[in-house]
């Protein structure tokens, strides 16, 4: 075994650790090397759904340790990014083993960092904590769940309204020295959200905002390495790379919700929802209205593709000729197209 693993498990022989567990890494010194390699070896990461893993002793075990150090990180991270700000978060949990204890670990944690902590007094779904962080101004939340893990684990997901920014989706330059990104801010006050963008070199300098008004501005991409295409105010806007020479694209009634260009980028699909045809019969009530949507080939566009839909909404628009096509049923006959029936079960899963 890697005596480092062994040198890391014997600091935690100190007194700075409850009895229990100086017991249990101690036995694992002397009697179960595997397990005691499995609990050292690294520090529990966060991962897409958090913190999660095995409950036990040990840096890569879910224990009051592991979350205490996880909430301290959290909380350093709110009050370096909010400085000034009377700080609340509300803290959660479901039903697995040791999820309330988690839960008072974190509870305590935060309220030793001076930020007011709300706790609910027995389990709650998660949904409920989203509600609870806006409905009580909070600045974060914590739900302690391992979600569908075997019962072994546990997990710790923080749910920050990042009045400090949560980054979105993002874009590289053609050439790949530059990179559009997302950033979304919430106001806690307002219970309102703000979707800008930014641009910063692939290096990570030179970190630039491009959005200048009140609007949101979305789903950047680039049509080439000086200029870039965005949505906002339900429109498709270009601009410069530096955020200067807007121009509006499209000209539609204002209800674009997303956009995808060809590999040339000479046409564009514009995305929006759709009313249903009168042709459908029996439409069930709980049949949503979806986005349009056509049939990828060859990373996104081709020459030749399907377009579903059922109403006459999906449009082709030609940027050099500032032509548009409305695709019809007619139009697109020469192409299967998915009926009624199955696009139910389509929008349905």
């Amino acid at each position: 075994m890697d005596t480092s693993i062994i040198e890391k498990a014997k600091t935690w022989l100190s007194d700075y650790f409850d009895k229990e567990t100086r017991d249990e890494v101690q036995r694992l010194i002397n009697e179960d090397p595997n397990e005691l390699n499995e609990s050292f070896y690294r520090t529990l990461e966060f991962g897409t759904g958090g913190l999660r893993g095995i409950m036990g002793v040990g840096t890569n075990r879910m224990n009051r340790y592991t979350v205490g150090a996880a909430t301290q990180g959290l909380a350093n991270y709110l009050k370096k990014s909010l400085p000034d700000t009377e700080l609340k978060v509300v803290v959660s949990h479901d039903s697995r083993n040791n999820s309330r204890f988690f839960a008072e670990v974190t509870a305590r944690v935060m309220a030793a960092n001076g930020i007011l902590c709300y706790l609910f007094e027995d389990l709650r779904p998660t949904p409920e904590l989203s509600f609870a962080v806006r409905h009580l101004h909070c600045h974060a939340g914590v739900m302690v769940t391992a979600s569908h893990n075997p019962k072994e684990y546990n997990g710790y997901t923080p749910e920050a309204l990042w009045a400090m920014g949560r980054i979105g989706g993002y874009a590289a330059s053609p050439d790949g020295q530059k990179i559009v990104y997302q950033v979304g801010y919430y106001s806690v006050k307002q219970n309102k959200s703000h979707q800008v963008l930014y641009i910063m070199n692939a290096d990570g300098s030179g970190q630039q905002l491009l959005t200048t008004g009140s609007k949101n501005e979305t789903d950047a991409t680039w049509l080439d390495k000086e200029t870039i295409a965005f949505l906002t105010g339900g429109e498709i806007w270009t601009m410069k790379a530096d955020g200067t020479d807007r121009h509006q694209m499209s000209q539609t009634d204002g209800n674009v919700e997303g956009f995808k260009f060809s590999p040339d980028r000479q046409k564009v699909i514009i995305l929006k929802s759709i009313p249903f045809h009168e042709s459908i019969k029996e439409t069930p009530a709980d049949l949503p209205k979806v986005i349009c949507f056509f049939a990828d080939i060859d990373c996104g566009f081709s020459s030749k593709y399907v377009v579903i839909f059922l109403e006459k909404e999906v449009k082709m628009f030609d940027i050099k000729k500032n032509k548009k096509q409305k695709l019809s049923l007619a139009s697109a006959s020469s192409e299967p197209i998915i009926s009624a029936e199955s696009f139910y079960c389509h929008a349905r899963r």
